[in-house]
């Protein structure tokens, strides 16, 4: 229950923009809603856990603000720096994007992996479970997200629905779960990692199919 509701309760993750402007739906949405969740979940999350399990929880605001000054803010005001002064770097990383990602990717899982290596060497079966239990909670979030936007099309785009329900900020629930409830709350968040970076392709996928087959840079709703 715990490991459930403490990633079920984690704010949109830092990456939710640019794995939005990766499978070619709108980033504006994605990156106000990570700012807002991102202040909020010192407030929302201990509240939860609070409520549905007895437990006390603090999130320091300053920790989180400072994270999401290194996550969010630093790249903003880095990105019209670089486009005057180095374009053509630019260019070529905008070019190199999807490598770039998968060595993102690597370096995040290895860099998550590595302090659970033991427990997770000698738990397989707990392991094994975890990673197929964050598999579902991943593909639940993603079709959640698409229900929601076919329900409410004026407010929300179905598939920028299903990048903020899936791309949580599950590395920073593991750093807090492992701090406050030992090596076994984080373990569902860690295997999250996993699904959290394949779901890249199914939903690559349907932002293809939304914009008739076209180039997935083209933004999948003007609404947004």
């Amino acid at each position: 229950t715990l490991p459930l509701l403490i990633l079920g309760g984690a704010s949109a993750g830092g990456l939710a923009p640019f794995l939005a402007s990766l499978v070619g739906s709108d980033v504006h949405r994605p990156l106000h809603i990570v700012v807002v969740t991102s202040l909020l979940i010192p407030l929302t999350l201990p509240v939860l856990v609070e409520v549905f399990l007895g437990h006390q929880l603090t999130i320091p605001f300053s920790q989180m603000f400072r994270l999401l000054c290194l996550m969010i803010f630093v790249p903003l005001t880095a990105v019209p720096i670089a486009r005057r002064l180095v374009p053509q770097v630019l260019d070529q990383v905008r070019r190199a994007r999807f490598p770039l990602l998968l060595t993102l990717i690597f370096v995040c899982d290895a860099g998550i992996f590595a302090p659970f290596s033991a427990f997770l060497r000698s738990h397989v079966s707990q392991t094994l479970v975890a990673l197929g239990l964050s598999s579902a909670v991943a593909v639940v979030s993603s079709a959640a997200g698409l229900i929601i936007g076919r329900l409410w099309r004026r407010i929300l785009n179905g598939v920028t629905g299903a990048i903020i329900l899936t791309f949580v900020n599950s590395m920073l629930i593991i750093v807090f779960a492992s701090h406050f409830f030992g090596p076994r709350a984080p373990l569902l968040s860690v295997a999250y990692t996993l699904p959290f970076f394949f779901m890249i392709f199914p939903l690559r996928w349907a932002v293809r199919r939304l914009n008739g087959g076209s180039d997935v840079n083209k933004d999948v709703s003007p609404r947004i």
